[in-house]
């Protein structure tokens, strides 16, 4: 073969591989597409069979660092208290068994989660398919981090969720946002959309999702935008039981979520 035969063939070589990487890059996000729902299928037929059937799950999502993580399981415990199965990021808790706490590993066994590790595929999208194994979630949203990505996956998915924060401030007093909703420490956001938020009025009233914890926008519109999901500020973490009550035994919607909570100081 002389040169120019060489050079010829090397050129279609390139081209040829050139072709192939276009070929992938294009059809790679319907390959992940189905690769994500395949998983999404996989997990919700191995939690039907170790955690419970999706009417009673309620996924528990937020930030770890620091005591934060620890605030995620006790509201994981309480749900599991109620009736419930609850799931974590990292694990979950069966119904009525708060005491023994199952590893996610359960459910997501390792071949799935070295595939995220992959650097041609997002790791959020993992964190994506969780909320859909739950019928409800309760989201921690004083330190805002990855679990806008699950918060973003309730909202596609049309979960209802409850997001909490807590702090020693949850109300102004007469200077409070009309739209807040008071029983003791416990104060809820009862406005009846994002549009109707007073958060960007000329004269904002004090509001304990703006004041306390400043929740980013982005978040805050997930929540008002339908009435099935809340957010609900409180003093300690043990406040929340008889919202956590109201919100996935009852179901109530955030207008009434505090009804029958006593006034406690």
């Amino acid at each position: 073969m002389d040169t120019n035969e060489e050079d010829t063939s090397e050129e279609n070589n390139s081209d040829e591989i050139e072709e192939l990487r276009r070929f992938f890059d294009k059809v790679w996000p319907e390959v992940l597409r189905k690769v994500i729902k395949i998983i999404t299928v996989f997990h919700e037929e191995r939690a039907k069979r170790k955690i419970s059937p999706r009417k009673i799950r309620v996924g528990v999502f937020g930030p770890y660092p620091g005591i934060n993580k620890e605030i995620i399981m006790q509201v994981a415990r309480y749900v599991s208290d109620f009736g419930f199965a609850s799931i974590t990021g990292d694990g979950f808790y069966l119904p009525n068994n708060s005491s023994d706490f199952h590893d996610i590993k359960e459910i997501s066994p390792q071949v799935i989660t070295e595939l995220f590790d992959l650097p041609d595929v997002p790791q959020y999208l993992y964190y994506y398919v969780l909320p859909r194994l739950a019928r409800r979630a309760i989201f921690f949203m004083n330190d805002e981090r990855g679990q806008t990505i699950e918060l973003i996956g309730c909202f596609d998915a049309r979960i209802p969720v409850l997001g909490f924060i807590v702090h020693n401030i949850t109300t102004y007093g007469d200077s409070d946002c009309i739209y807040l909703l008071k029983r003791g420490n416990i104060s809820a956001c009862t406005v009846p959309d994002h549009l109707s938020c007073l958060g960007n009025a000329r004269k904002r009233p004090r509001c304990p999702f703006y004041d306390s914890i400043n929740i980013p926008w982005l978040s805050k519109q997930l929540f008002l935008r339908r009435k099935t999901s809340v957010l609900v500020a409180v003093k300690r973490v043990q406040d929340l039981r008889p919202v956590i009550n109201n919100f996935i035994v009852k179901g109530m919607p955030r207008e009434f979520l505090l009804d029958n909570i006593e006034e406690r100081s």
